[in-house]
Protein backbone atom coordinates (compact mmCIF):
# COMPACT_ATOMS: atom_id res chain seq x y z
CA UNK A 1 0.00 0.00 0.00
CA UNK A 2 1.19 3.31 -0.77
CA UNK A 3 0.44 6.24 1.76
CA UNK A 4 0.79 9.66 1.07
CA UNK A 5 0.78 11.93 4.07
CA UNK A 6 0.07 15.83 3.50
CA UNK A 7 -0.20 17.96 7.04
CA UNK A 8 0.56 21.04 8.47
CA UNK A 9 1.35 18.65 11.45
CA UNK A 10 4.96 17.33 11.46
CA UNK A 11 5.50 13.58 11.72
CA UNK A 12 7.91 13.79 15.06
CA UNK A 13 8.81 11.58 17.81
CA UNK A 14 10.82 13.87 20.25
CA UNK A 15 7.63 16.57 20.28
CA UNK A 16 3.66 15.98 21.84
CA UNK A 17 0.92 16.22 20.71
CA UNK A 18 -0.24 15.65 16.91
CA UNK A 19 3.25 15.44 16.26
CA UNK A 20 3.94 12.79 17.73
CA UNK A 21 0.37 10.57 17.77
CA UNK A 22 1.01 10.64 13.94
CA UNK A 23 4.32 9.18 14.18
CA UNK A 24 3.42 6.22 15.86
CA UNK A 25 0.77 5.58 13.64
CA UNK A 26 2.86 5.60 11.02
CA UNK A 27 5.69 3.93 12.21
CA UNK A 28 3.13 0.99 12.86
CA UNK A 29 2.48 0.76 9.01
CA UNK A 30 6.52 1.31 7.96
CA UNK A 31 6.70 -1.83 5.60
CA UNK A 32 4.20 -0.10 3.44
CA UNK A 33 5.28 2.60 0.81
CA UNK A 34 4.81 5.89 3.07
CA UNK A 35 5.85 9.32 1.51
CA UNK A 36 5.29 12.41 3.94
CA UNK A 37 4.82 16.03 3.10
CA UNK A 38 4.79 18.69 6.15
CA UNK A 39 5.13 22.58 5.92
CA UNK A 40 7.15 24.85 7.85
CA UNK A 41 3.70 26.28 9.94
CA UNK A 42 4.98 25.10 12.79
CA UNK A 43 8.33 25.09 13.71
CA UNK A 44 8.88 21.23 13.99
CA UNK A 45 11.38 18.92 12.01
CA UNK A 46 9.42 15.91 10.47
CA UNK A 47 11.19 12.30 10.61
CA UNK A 48 10.29 9.14 10.46
CA UNK A 49 13.08 6.00 9.82
CA UNK A 50 12.44 4.75 5.65
CA UNK A 51 10.10 7.48 4.80
CA UNK A 52 10.63 10.36 2.18
CA UNK A 53 9.99 13.69 3.83
CA UNK A 54 9.25 17.09 2.21
CA UNK A 55 9.08 20.45 3.87
CA UNK A 56 7.03 22.77 1.89
CA UNK A 57 6.61 26.87 2.54
CA UNK A 58 4.47 28.87 3.40
CA UNK A 59 3.77 32.22 1.45
CA UNK A 60 4.27 34.95 3.93
CA UNK A 61 4.33 33.00 6.52
CA UNK A 62 5.50 36.06 9.14
CA UNK A 63 1.59 37.04 8.68
CA UNK A 64 0.05 34.23 10.84
CA UNK A 65 1.84 35.53 13.57
CA UNK A 66 0.62 39.05 12.72
CA UNK A 67 -2.42 41.25 13.69
CA UNK A 68 -3.87 40.36 10.14
CA UNK A 69 -3.41 36.52 11.13
CA UNK A 70 -7.35 35.88 11.18
CA UNK A 71 -7.70 37.60 7.59
CA UNK A 72 -4.69 35.88 6.03
CA UNK A 73 -5.81 32.26 7.72
CA UNK A 74 -9.38 32.91 5.55
CA UNK A 75 -7.17 34.34 2.35
CA UNK A 76 -4.80 31.23 2.73
CA UNK A 77 -7.57 28.59 2.74
CA UNK A 78 -9.02 29.82 0.04
CA UNK A 79 -6.30 30.28 -2.16
CA UNK A 80 -4.53 26.93 -0.59
CA UNK A 81 -5.21 24.93 -3.49
CA UNK A 82 -3.28 27.40 -5.73
CA UNK A 83 -0.72 27.93 -3.09
CA UNK A 84 -0.35 24.10 -3.10
CA UNK A 85 -1.29 23.67 -6.45
CA UNK A 86 1.71 20.95 -6.70
CA UNK A 87 -0.15 18.70 -5.04
CA UNK A 88 -1.63 17.57 -7.64
CA UNK A 89 1.67 16.49 -9.06
CA UNK A 90 1.97 14.94 -6.19
CA UNK A 91 -0.19 12.68 -6.22
CA UNK A 92 -0.30 11.87 -10.04
CA UNK A 93 3.62 11.17 -9.84
CA UNK A 94 3.42 8.83 -6.53
CA UNK A 95 -0.07 7.11 -7.36
CA UNK A 96 -0.84 6.90 -3.46
CA UNK A 97 -3.86 4.06 -3.06
CA UNK A 98 -4.66 6.79 0.30
CA UNK A 99 -3.90 10.45 1.14
CA UNK A 100 -3.81 11.00 4.70
CA UNK A 101 -4.45 14.50 6.10
CA UNK A 102 -4.97 16.21 9.45
CA UNK A 103 -7.53 18.67 10.06
CA UNK A 104 -5.43 21.07 11.88
CA UNK A 105 -4.35 24.28 10.14
CA UNK A 106 -4.72 25.07 6.88
CA UNK A 107 -3.59 22.66 3.99
CA UNK A 108 -5.89 20.05 4.64
CA UNK A 109 -8.30 21.70 2.40
CA UNK A 110 -5.86 21.82 -0.38
CA UNK A 111 -5.04 18.28 0.34
CA UNK A 112 -8.85 17.03 0.62
CA UNK A 113 -9.97 19.30 -2.73
CA UNK A 114 -7.13 17.84 -5.03
CA UNK A 115 -7.28 14.12 -4.16
CA UNK A 116 -11.36 14.65 -4.89
CA UNK A 117 -10.38 15.77 -8.40
CA UNK A 118 -8.05 13.53 -8.87
CA UNK A 119 -9.83 10.30 -7.76
CA UNK A 120 -8.02 9.48 -4.80
CA UNK A 121 -9.23 8.06 -1.67
CA UNK A 122 -8.92 10.23 1.23
CA UNK A 123 -9.19 10.26 4.75
CA UNK A 124 -9.00 12.80 7.55
CA UNK A 125 -7.52 12.50 11.59
CA UNK A 126 -9.28 14.82 13.35
CA UNK A 127 -7.85 15.54 16.53
CA UNK A 128 -9.03 18.63 17.85
CA UNK A 129 -12.36 20.81 16.34
CA UNK A 130 -10.92 22.38 13.44
CA UNK A 131 -11.89 25.86 13.79
CA UNK A 132 -10.00 25.93 17.11
CA UNK A 133 -6.68 25.37 14.89
CA UNK A 134 -6.84 28.88 13.07
CA UNK A 135 -7.95 32.30 13.36
CA UNK A 136 -10.65 33.46 10.79
CA UNK A 137 -12.92 36.64 10.22
CA UNK A 138 -16.61 36.65 11.08
CA UNK A 139 -17.05 37.18 7.47
CA UNK A 140 -15.57 33.90 6.38
CA UNK A 141 -17.11 31.65 9.36
CA UNK A 142 -19.80 30.12 7.25
CA UNK A 143 -17.61 30.09 3.61
CA UNK A 144 -15.35 27.63 5.03
CA UNK A 145 -17.67 25.67 7.28
CA UNK A 146 -19.45 25.08 4.35
CA UNK A 147 -16.11 23.60 2.81
CA UNK A 148 -15.63 22.03 5.74
CA UNK A 149 -18.54 19.72 5.26
CA UNK A 150 -18.00 19.18 1.81
CA UNK A 151 -14.66 17.45 2.62
CA UNK A 152 -16.13 15.60 5.39
CA UNK A 153 -18.51 14.05 3.70
CA UNK A 154 -16.63 13.38 0.43
CA UNK A 155 -13.69 11.66 2.92
CA UNK A 156 -13.44 7.82 2.81
CA UNK A 157 -13.45 7.95 6.60
CA UNK A 158 -13.24 11.09 9.20
CA UNK A 159 -10.97 9.36 11.67
CA UNK A 160 -11.62 10.98 15.65
CA UNK A 161 -9.38 10.80 18.34
CA UNK A 162 -12.29 10.36 21.03
CA UNK A 163 -15.97 8.99 20.68
CA UNK A 164 -16.50 12.53 22.48
CA UNK A 165 -15.09 14.23 19.15
CA UNK A 166 -16.71 11.73 16.23
CA UNK A 167 -20.25 12.61 18.46
CA UNK A 168 -19.47 16.17 18.18
CA UNK A 169 -19.00 16.24 14.11
CA UNK A 170 -21.82 13.75 13.49
CA UNK A 171 -24.08 16.48 15.08
CA UNK A 172 -22.90 18.84 12.33
CA UNK A 173 -21.92 17.30 9.77
CA UNK A 174 -22.84 13.84 7.40
CA UNK A 175 -19.44 11.41 6.67
CA UNK A 176 -18.37 7.89 7.59
CA UNK A 177 -16.76 8.45 10.99
CA UNK A 178 -14.64 6.08 13.07
CA UNK A 179 -12.79 6.76 16.63
CA UNK A 180 -8.73 6.27 16.24
CA UNK A 181 -7.61 6.80 19.59
CA UNK A 182 -3.74 7.92 20.24
CA UNK A 183 -1.33 5.08 19.82
CA UNK A 184 1.64 3.81 21.75
CA UNK A 185 4.93 3.55 19.66
CA UNK A 186 5.61 0.25 18.41
CA UNK A 187 7.36 -3.01 20.84
CA UNK A 188 6.11 -0.83 23.92
CA UNK A 189 5.48 -2.73 26.82
CA UNK A 190 4.11 -2.28 30.08
CA UNK A 191 5.90 -1.43 33.24
CA UNK A 192 5.89 -3.17 36.43
CA UNK A 193 5.61 -1.72 39.57
CA UNK A 194 8.35 -2.28 42.35
CA UNK A 195 6.97 0.05 44.66
CA UNK A 196 6.51 -0.88 48.38
CA UNK A 197 4.33 1.89 50.23
CA UNK A 198 3.21 1.15 53.51
CA UNK A 199 2.09 4.70 54.92
CA UNK A 200 -1.15 6.59 53.95
CA UNK A 201 0.89 8.93 52.33
CA UNK A 202 1.02 8.31 48.24
CA UNK A 203 3.12 9.70 45.94
CA UNK A 204 1.49 11.21 43.14
CA UNK A 205 2.68 12.01 39.75
CA UNK A 206 2.13 14.40 36.38
CA UNK A 207 4.40 13.93 33.46
CA UNK A 208 4.21 15.60 29.91
CA UNK A 209 3.53 19.28 29.08
CA UNK A 210 1.78 21.75 30.54
CA UNK A 211 0.10 23.78 27.48
CA UNK A 212 -1.26 26.56 29.63
CA UNK A 213 -1.34 28.46 32.61
CA UNK A 214 -5.26 27.34 33.08
CA UNK A 215 -3.80 23.98 33.27
CA UNK A 216 -0.74 24.58 35.71
CA UNK A 217 -3.29 26.60 37.73
CA UNK A 218 -5.53 23.60 37.93
CA UNK A 219 -2.78 21.05 38.91
CA UNK A 220 -1.79 23.35 41.59
CA UNK A 221 -5.51 23.33 42.68
CA UNK A 222 -5.17 19.48 43.07
CA UNK A 223 -2.04 19.65 45.20
CA UNK A 224 -3.65 22.23 47.46
CA UNK A 225 -6.37 20.04 47.94
CA UNK A 226 -4.54 16.79 48.64
CA UNK A 227 -1.97 18.23 51.20
CA UNK A 228 -3.65 18.10 54.52
CA UNK A 229 -3.26 13.91 53.65
CA UNK A 230 0.19 14.51 53.49
CA UNK A 231 -0.12 13.61 49.66
CA UNK A 232 2.59 14.68 46.79
CA UNK A 233 2.78 15.42 43.17
CA UNK A 234 5.63 15.19 41.03
CA UNK A 235 5.94 17.38 38.32
CA UNK A 236 7.90 16.10 35.25
CA UNK A 237 8.64 18.28 32.38
CA UNK A 238 8.87 21.93 31.84
CA UNK A 239 7.53 23.74 35.00
CA UNK A 240 9.47 24.78 37.85
CA UNK A 241 7.86 25.76 41.86
CA UNK A 242 8.93 29.49 41.15
CA UNK A 243 6.58 29.41 38.39
CA UNK A 244 4.28 27.36 40.02
CA UNK A 245 4.11 29.96 43.09
CA UNK A 246 3.58 33.07 40.75
CA UNK A 247 0.61 31.21 39.74
CA UNK A 248 -0.71 31.03 43.26
CA UNK A 249 1.20 27.56 44.90
CA UNK A 250 0.98 28.05 48.66
CA UNK A 251 1.91 24.15 49.80
CA UNK A 252 5.20 22.18 49.50
CA UNK A 253 3.92 19.35 48.26
CA UNK A 254 4.82 19.93 44.53
CA UNK A 255 8.08 18.49 43.14
CA UNK A 256 9.45 19.38 39.92
CA UNK A 257 11.59 17.69 38.18
CA UNK A 258 13.63 18.08 34.78
CA UNK A 259 12.32 15.39 31.49
CA UNK A 260 13.61 11.92 32.07
CA UNK A 261 15.01 9.66 29.71
CA UNK A 262 12.42 7.01 29.00
CA UNK A 263 14.25 4.39 30.86
CA UNK A 264 14.72 6.61 34.06
CA UNK A 265 11.61 7.78 33.32
CA UNK A 266 10.34 4.01 33.76
CA UNK A 267 12.24 3.52 36.66
CA UNK A 268 10.97 6.83 38.46
CA UNK A 269 7.66 5.76 38.17
CA UNK A 270 8.02 1.96 39.01
CA UNK A 271 9.78 2.70 42.41
CA UNK A 272 8.51 5.72 43.12
CA UNK A 273 5.25 6.84 42.42
CA UNK A 274 1.32 5.26 43.83
CA UNK A 275 -0.58 7.07 41.42
CA UNK A 276 -0.45 9.02 37.62
CA UNK A 277 -2.45 12.06 37.63
CA UNK A 278 -4.44 13.39 34.49
CA UNK A 279 -5.75 16.93 35.05
CA UNK A 280 -7.90 18.84 32.41
CA UNK A 281 -8.84 22.78 32.84
CA UNK A 282 -11.66 23.93 33.49
CA UNK A 283 -11.50 27.50 31.81
CA UNK A 284 -14.95 28.07 30.28
CA UNK A 285 -13.54 29.13 27.00
CA UNK A 286 -11.95 25.99 26.55
CA UNK A 287 -14.81 24.06 27.30
CA UNK A 288 -15.31 22.75 23.46
CA UNK A 289 -12.41 21.40 23.29
CA UNK A 290 -11.81 19.88 26.50
CA UNK A 291 -15.16 18.31 26.39
CA UNK A 292 -13.92 16.50 22.82
CA UNK A 293 -10.56 16.19 22.39
CA UNK A 294 -8.62 13.30 24.26
CA UNK A 295 -5.94 13.37 26.87
CA UNK A 296 -3.35 10.90 24.85
CA UNK A 297 -1.35 10.63 28.51
CA UNK A 298 -4.34 7.80 29.15
CA UNK A 299 -2.07 5.82 26.19
CA UNK A 300 1.11 6.32 27.83
CA UNK A 301 -0.15 5.94 31.58
CA UNK A 302 -1.94 2.79 30.96
CA UNK A 303 1.29 0.90 30.67
CA UNK A 304 1.93 1.40 33.94
CA UNK A 305 1.67 -0.53 36.79
CA UNK A 306 -0.15 2.22 38.96
CA UNK A 307 -3.41 3.66 38.83
CA UNK A 308 -4.52 6.47 37.39
CA UNK A 309 -6.78 9.60 38.87
CA UNK A 310 -8.13 11.93 36.77
CA UNK A 311 -8.96 15.69 37.78
CA UNK A 312 -11.05 17.72 35.46
CA UNK A 313 -14.58 19.15 34.86
CA UNK A 314 -17.36 16.60 34.62
CA UNK A 315 -18.18 17.92 31.23
CA UNK A 316 -14.38 16.47 30.22
CA UNK A 317 -13.24 14.01 27.42
CA UNK A 318 -11.32 12.41 30.44
CA UNK A 319 -14.37 12.67 32.92
CA UNK A 320 -16.57 11.09 29.86
CA UNK A 321 -14.00 8.22 29.43
CA UNK A 322 -13.59 7.40 33.17
CA UNK A 323 -17.42 7.09 33.64
CA UNK A 324 -17.06 4.40 30.87
CA UNK A 325 -14.76 2.18 32.64
CA UNK A 326 -15.81 2.85 36.48
CA UNK A 327 -14.28 0.65 38.07
CA UNK A 328 -10.79 1.06 36.08
CA UNK A 329 -9.84 4.57 36.89
CA UNK A 330 -10.54 7.08 39.99
CA UNK A 331 -12.06 10.16 38.80
CA UNK A 332 -12.42 13.20 40.82
CA UNK A 333 -13.82 16.92 40.21
CA UNK A 334 -12.33 20.69 40.00
CA UNK A 335 -15.78 21.94 41.47
CA UNK A 336 -15.40 19.49 44.60
CA UNK A 337 -14.32 20.79 48.00
CA UNK A 338 -10.38 19.88 48.72
CA UNK A 339 -12.37 17.42 51.56
CA UNK A 340 -14.44 15.44 48.92
CA UNK A 341 -11.35 15.10 46.97
CA UNK A 342 -9.47 13.20 49.82
CA UNK A 343 -12.27 11.11 50.38
CA UNK A 344 -12.07 9.75 47.07
CA UNK A 345 -8.13 9.73 46.84
CA UNK A 346 -8.49 7.43 50.10
CA UNK A 347 -9.48 3.89 48.43
CA UNK A 348 -5.80 4.43 46.67
CA UNK A 349 -4.05 4.08 50.46
CA UNK A 350 -5.21 0.26 49.83
CA UNK A 351 -2.24 -1.21 48.31
CA UNK A 352 -4.38 -4.48 47.12
CA UNK A 353 -6.92 -1.90 45.24
CA UNK A 354 -4.20 0.12 44.04
CA UNK A 355 -2.96 -2.73 42.20
CA UNK A 356 -6.17 -4.24 41.23
CA UNK A 357 -7.22 -0.28 39.16
CA UNK A 358 -3.44 -0.80 37.68
CA UNK A 359 -3.25 -3.97 36.31
CA UNK A 360 -7.29 -3.47 35.04
CA UNK A 361 -5.74 0.06 33.38
CA UNK A 362 -3.03 -2.02 31.91
CA UNK A 363 -5.13 -4.44 30.22
CA UNK A 364 -7.14 -1.98 28.90
CA UNK A 365 -4.46 -0.10 27.55
CA UNK A 366 -3.26 -2.79 25.14
CA UNK A 367 -6.90 -3.37 24.07
CA UNK A 368 -7.10 0.42 22.80
CA UNK A 369 -4.01 1.47 22.55
CA UNK A 370 -1.08 -0.77 21.57
CA UNK A 371 0.44 -0.39 18.10
CA UNK A 372 -1.45 -3.17 16.92
CA UNK A 373 -4.58 -2.28 18.05
CA UNK A 374 -4.60 1.41 16.48
CA UNK A 375 -3.13 -0.10 13.37
CA UNK A 376 -5.71 -2.77 12.60
CA UNK A 377 -8.47 0.32 13.61
CA UNK A 378 -6.88 2.67 10.74
CA UNK A 379 -7.10 -0.09 7.86
CA UNK A 380 -10.06 -0.79 8.72
CA UNK A 381 -11.10 2.48 8.10
CA UNK A 382 -9.60 3.12 4.50
CA UNK A 383 -10.89 -0.35 3.90
CA UNK A 384 -7.26 -1.59 3.00
CA UNK A 385 -5.57 -4.32 4.07
CA UNK A 386 -2.51 -3.90 5.83
CA UNK A 387 -0.08 -6.62 5.25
Amino acid sequence: MKILYISDVPVQYNSFGGPIVIHKLLESLQEHDIKIICTNLFPIESNLKGASVSIWNYPLKRLFQSRFSALYSAIAIFLSPVYFYRIKKVIRDFSPDIVLTISHGIIFFSVSAWAKKLNVPYAIIHHDVYQSTFLQPDFSRKLIDKWFSRIFGNAINNLCVSPYLEGYYKQKYAGPTLVLYPGRSMGMADVPSKRINTTSALSFCYFGSIHSTELAVEIINFAHAMDPAGHSLHLIGSYDVVRLQALGLKTDNILCHDWFLQNDLEDFISTQIDALVIVQESNIAQRISVSVNFPSKFTEYTRYEVPIVVYSPEYSSSAKFCSMYPDTFVSTFCHWTGEEIRNELRMLENATHRKSLALKANFLGASLFSAPAIRKQFCKAINQVCL
